[in-house]
């Protein structure tokens, strides 16, 4: 994905739309549940939303900012990525296991704590940087 993440993202989407049609297909010609496709589903959501948290540290770009910024980049890509991987897994695991009541309440908010997660990361990261950089130095 990080040589060329369009055609990769491309082909993950046309797996998406294909899987989607197989599964459809499935339920109107009765080989599959209603439920074992919404199932099925959200199980391949939350595979795509765990590959994409795994190549978020390796989409790393050089920043322009204040010299703390490359090193606090690439804590925050490691951490963003590790909290969306984490939770695409937790999102897969509780559809395909958890009841479909207990697996619509709680996939969501698992989503959303990863992504409030990450963006108290990074503005604590950007608070500590920023704070950092405007402290005066000391001068020799």
């Amino acid at each position: 994905m990080t040589t060329k993440p369009i055609a990769t993202s491309l082909a993950i989407a046309a797996f998406m739309l294909l899987a989607a049609a197989a599964l459809k297909y499935g339920q109107a010609h009765e080989l599959v549940s209603a439920v074992f496709v919404t199932r099925m589903t959200q199980v391949g959501i939350g595979v795509v939303l765990a590959l994409y948290g795994n190549f978020i540290p390796k989409n790393a770009t050089r920043s322009r900012g204040p010299a703390c910024t490359p090193s606090r980049l690439q804590s925050l890509l490691r951490f963003g990525g590790w909290s969306f991987a984490v939770a695409g897994l937790g999102y897969a695991g509780l559809w395909a296991f958890a009841p479909v009541a207990v697996a619509n309440a709680a996939a969501m908010p698992l989503v959303a704590a990863a992504t409030v997660a990450t963006a108290g990361y990074c503005g604590w990261a950007a608070w500590t940087c920023r704070w950092r950089s405007a402290a005066p130095t000391a001068r020799s």
